[in-house]
């Protein structure tokens, strides 16, 4: 199975970051993993709140591109609409 990191451009129709607030962000970061064996550093180590915060900010600046990278976590053959 292949990873794959979503859309996190502020795109009002594909972006993840557009639906979540500040808070969600730092939530979910604190929630920790919710796919096993993810890359994703959940539990974000020694980042304080005030850190993922300055990143939830930047990423709202990222110029919005719309591209839905399809389902989370795919077979490794899979194209990105197969699922």
């Amino acid at each position: 199975m292949v990873f794959v990191p979503p859309n996190l451009t502020p795109d009002s129709v594909t972006g993840r970051i557009a639906t979540w607030t500040e808070e969600q962000v730092v939530a979910r970061f604190r929630g920790g993993e919710r796919l096993p064996g993810s890359p994703m550093p959940w539990r974000a180590g020694r980042m304080t709140d005030d850190d993922l915060r300055a990143i939830y900010r930047y990423l709202r600046t990222v110029p919005a591109v719309e591209h839905d990278p399809g389902p989370s976590l795919r077979r490794e053959d899979a194209e990105p609409g197969d699922g």
